[in-house]
């Protein structure tokens, strides 16, 4: 069910009412949404202990709640903090990593709250890293923590960076001290913490995948291209834009599209083509019409009536040794044509360039019958289907009057 014209300040209730007394009656829902246009608002806040990973790669893990009680902890129980107050670790370096995902996320941040006062000295330093990684074994240092942060600060950190999967934000402890401090009270109490807490991202989600056109361009008669045809690939996205697009020619191997390419290859092709948006979505492949391409050898085309010497009066051949080619009345024009690629399109058929008429079927012939008086030439043009043409003549003496 869909329902519009929410803002920001209402309220959305479902209401079960019923007049039964006895009877066990209920209504379930699940997998409710809140969405805006084509997006989803996302709000992942890391609160549950498990979401957290404590790995001591040098010292063990020092990470612990700091301060209250687990029932009512000071902070809230996501506050953490390395160093115990009495106990103090040489040479440390010690990791609290959050995992989650940003899977089709978009105008994602990252915000927290933290607080630290760290002991820093050319010969005896701490530091905190926040750090980034898509695959928990990569890292990108984001931000270096040190010295006294002066109460708790606000942090927000831009993520679309690192969206479209799993994502692992890590706080990790660093000291080069060489001091070990094992006894209570060796070290005042505050000389080492961090703190953070109200660690969440927010965002948008993008679910709609980018969109794709194809447009062909080239020299082409009915639907033949007779020239190298040019593809060009059109890619739009409304939301986190278009990452890449892809095509496959011929069923070979997806190639990156990045500018229009040419098909110069005489035969029938086929163009798969899609994109990629940057929230991950990746669109349906779609597959060109075929796409033919004829720029081989043109037609061949042959006169095959009249053709031998003698006399053909009103369309009846008679064997005189005239030594040429004598027609009086109206005739029939005979002629074949044949194309080893896009096949024949049609056969004209001309007197003394003049056209008669044309034939798209075989056996090709016209009947003609114009006024003429001497000789002439009898001329046949065949056409393929890409626009490729071929002619045959033959000169005759023509006679007819009326």
């Amino acid at each position: 069910m869909l329902i519009g014209g929410f803002t920001s300040d209402m309220g959305l209730r479902f209401h079960f009412v019923s007049d039964s007394k006895f009877t066990g009656r209920g209504y379930l829902m699940d997998y409710i949404k809140m969405y805006a246009g084509s997006t989803v608002f996302i709000e992942d806040e890391c609160d549950d202990l498990d979401d957290w990973i404590c790995d001591g790669i040098t010292a063990g893990s020092l990470w612990h709640m700091m301060g209250g009680t687990p029932d009512n902890p000071e902070y809230g129980w996501f506050d953490q903090a390395f160093a115990p107050s009495y106990y103090y670790y040489p040479n440390m370096n010690d990791a609290l990593t959050w995992k989650t995902e940003l899977d089709k996320a978009y105008n994602t941040v990252l915000s927290f709250n933290y607080k630290h006062k760290l002991h820093g000295t050319l010969t005896d330093a701490d530091y905190v890293y926040l750090e980034i990684s898509t695959d928990g074994t990569n890292w990108d240092t984001i931000k270096v923590y040190q010295k006294n942060s002066g109460g708790w600060q606000t942090e927000t950190i831009p993520m679309d960076e690192w969206a479209g999967g799993d994502i692992y934000i890590r706080f990790r402890a660093v000291t080069d001290s060489t001091t070990t401090t094992t006894t209570p009270d060796s070290r005042p109490a505050d000389s080492g913490y961090f703190m953070v807490k109200n660690l969440k991202i927010t965002g948008m989600v993008d679910l709609v995948p980018p969109t794709t056109t194809l447009s062909l361009s080239g020299t082409k008669t009915d639907s033949w291209y007779s020239s190298d045809v040019t593809v060009t690939l059109t890619a739009s996205d409304d939301l986190t834009g278009v990452k890449a697009t892809y095509y496959i020619l011929d069923g070979g191997t997806p190639t990156l599209y990045t500018a229009p390419f040419k098909i110069s290859t005489s035969g029938e092709h086929t163009v798969e083509y899609w994109s990629e948006d940057y929230a991950g979505n990746v669109e349906t492949h779609k597959t060109s019409p075929v796409i033919k391409i004829d720029k081989g050898t043109p037609p061949t085309v042959q006169i095959t009536y009249p053709v031998d010497p003698g006399l053909y009066i009103l369309g009846k051949y008679i064997p005189l040794p005239l030594g040429k080619i004598i027609i009086i009345g109206g005739f029939n024009i005979e002629a074949t044509a044949s194309d080893a690629e896009s096949g024949i399109y049609k056969v004209q058929f001309f007197m003394d360039d003049q056209l008669i008429g044309e034939d798209t079927e075989a056996p090709f012939s016209m009947y003609c019958a114009v006024k003429h008086m001497g000789a002439g030439t009898i001329k046949v043009v065949a056409y393929d289907l890409a626009g490729n043409s071929a002619e045959a003549t033959q000169d005759v003496t023509y006679i007819k009057i009326l």
